[in-house]
């Protein structure tokens, strides 16, 4: 009886997800699939590098190399810059150094590196911002009230907060976060 009942709140579940959603293509015979709640581990990460994977080879290396990509990405820079080394700043105020401008251009810099070579994504959001300010600032007021190290506790939050997301990328899980 326990399970017919989680049974049929699962399948609940999943018929609310899909309610009102068209049909979408997603595959490459263009077929039309019913969103599911979740895919079988990294089918939807196989799929998506392989209908980009073309397109990377062909056109985006292809079309990249010009005076315009190189004045957009001398743009990117500095504009990506600029908020890391002022956020930078007032992180290193408000956690008494133990997080400042250079970590900030760093992660910056990775991010945005790692971001344009692997995402699927047209645009993202790479550097930090108001509340990506706010967040650490305010977890750095938690480990100082909890008496905990503030530099493990965010690392290991940015793990477990990498972890979860992808977990959902590889299990294509629809969540109000993706």
């Amino acid at each position: 009886s326990s399970s017919s009942s989680s049974s049929s709140i699962l399948k609940a579940t999943i018929a609310a997800v899909g309610e009102g959603e068209e049909a979408v293509f997603n595959n490459s015979d263009n077929k039309k699939e019913t969103p599911v709640l979740f895919e079988s581990f990294g089918t939807g990460v196989i799929r998506d590098f392989k209908n980009r994977w073309p397109d990377y080879v062909t056109t985006d290396l292809k079309d990249g190399c010009n005076l315009q990509t190189l004045s957009s990405a001398l743009f990117l820079f500095f504009a990506c810059l600029a908020p890391a080394i002022g956020f930078g700043g007032m992180c290193n105020l408000a956690t008494a150094g133990q997080m400042g401008a250079m970590e900030f251009v760093l992660s910056t810099s990775v991010c945005g590196v790692l971001y344009a070579a692997l995402a699927p994504q047209p645009i993202g959001i790479i550097g930090p911002t108001g509340p990506n300010l706010a967040f650490t600032l305010s977890l750095y007021g938690l480990s100082q009230s909890a008496s905990l190290p503030f530099l493990p506790l965010y690392a290991w939050t940015g793990l477990w907060t990498a972890g979860y997301l992808g977990l959902a990328a590889m299990t294509s899980a629809r969540t109000e976060f993706s």
